[in-house]
């Protein structure tokens, strides 16, 4: 196992962390302000990519 490789995917999981948990917020802003268009904007261009790419990038750090 490469300690390199390793902590370069942990590395980037934590950073698509980071941006999900950023638009999280920004999600529940417009629902707060009733924006179900800003909603719908968040969820489908920022946060469902995010979660493949967090996905992706788990697994291939699970198959090191």
């Amino acid at each position: 196992m490469n300690t390199k490789q390793i902590l370069y995917y942990a590395d980037l999981i934590c950073q698509k962390i980071d941006l999900h948990a950023d638009a999280f917020i920004k999600r529940i802003e417009a629902l707060k302000q009733g924006d179900l268009d800003r909603v719908e904007f968040i969820e489908k261009m920022m946060l469902e990519p995010l979660d493949k790419q967090i996905k992706y990038l788990a697994d291939k750090a699970n198959n090191l």
